[in-house]
């Protein structure tokens, strides 16, 4: 059995233990057992060791199991979460910052575990069990195709509204995180808009809404990756479902286009 295969079946067999006893029955259970015949000796004494190894992770199972009707940002904040994650005397992530999150994701779901770790993560009181679970959350997601992770976070659904949706901004972080870990060489946000809505729906849609620094900045994006092709070819995909917006928007483009030309090389 391969260690991580092991590791599995281990956490496994401690969900079920945690989920049915309290940790000083367990500790009475295993501690102070005499079996009487060779194969229970040697069951139970494997159980002794398996549930002495796996301590911390009893704990974090008995917890959150006894918190998954609670309120998610109530358990963010719950002490008692910090004390066993720290357990491990490790700041870094750990496989129960691992496991923790993936409890937290059964019970609450992706998206909302997301949205409700950033703002603690920003805050000064949470910012150090925040921070350890979103890096674990971040591992996670780097076992998906990162349109996936965007449509997770629900970012997919109405694209009018995917601008002022509170976990853009998640992502976009997430996305700049992989960067500084070298996962990926570059990453312009605008690529996931493409990628998830098209290209003419996302240049529409940016033109329409509302010019923030942030809506700038996209465009601004979307108009770097224009400026490789011609003018002609970029037309021609509108051409097929003209939009009277269609007119604004290039008249934009082309005064960028200006004034990338009229800047002192």
């Amino acid at each position: 059995m391969s260690s991580s295969a092991k590791d599995i079946a281990e956490i496994k067999v401690c969900r079920q233990l945690a989920s049915r006893y309290s940790g000083d029955a367990l500790a009475e259970m295993f501690g102070a057992a005499k079996p009487n015949y060779e194969a229970s000796e040697l069951i139970v004494s494997s159980l002794r060791s398996l549930v002495a190894k796996r301590s911390v992770d009893i704990s974090l199972i008995q917890f959150l199991d006894g918190h998954r009707n609670s309120n998610l940002e109530d358990v963010i904040r719950e002490a008692d979460l910090l004390t066993i994650l720290l357990k491990t005397g490790s700041s870094y992530r750990t496989s129960q910052d691992l496991l923790a999150v993936d409890l937290l994701v059964q019970n609450h779901g992706e998206a909302a575990l997301a949205s409700k770790l950033w703002p603690a993560y920003l805050e000064r009181e949470t910012n150090q069990v925040a921070s350890r679970l979103l890096r674990a959350q971040f591992w996670r997601w780097t076992h998906f195709e990162y349109t996936q992770i965007f449509k997770l976070l629900g970012l997919g659904g109405d694209i009018d509204k995917v601008l002022t949706h509170p976990n853009l901004i998640i992502f976009n972080y997430y996305m700049h995180v992989l960067m500084m870990e070298n996962r990926i060489e570059r990453y312009s946000p605008i690529n996931s808009f493409i990628d998830v809505f098209g290209e003419v729906p996302t240049a529409r849609m940016l033109e329409a809404a509302k010019k923030s620094e942030s809506v700038i900045n996209y465009q601004v994006g979307l108009f770097k990756k224009w400026q490789t092709q011609s003018l002609k070819d970029i037309k021609a995909r509108f051409a097929g479902d003209p939009a009277r917006i269609d007119k604004d928007l290039f008249e934009r483009y082309e005064a960028y286009l200006n004034s990338q030309t009229a800047k002192p090389q």
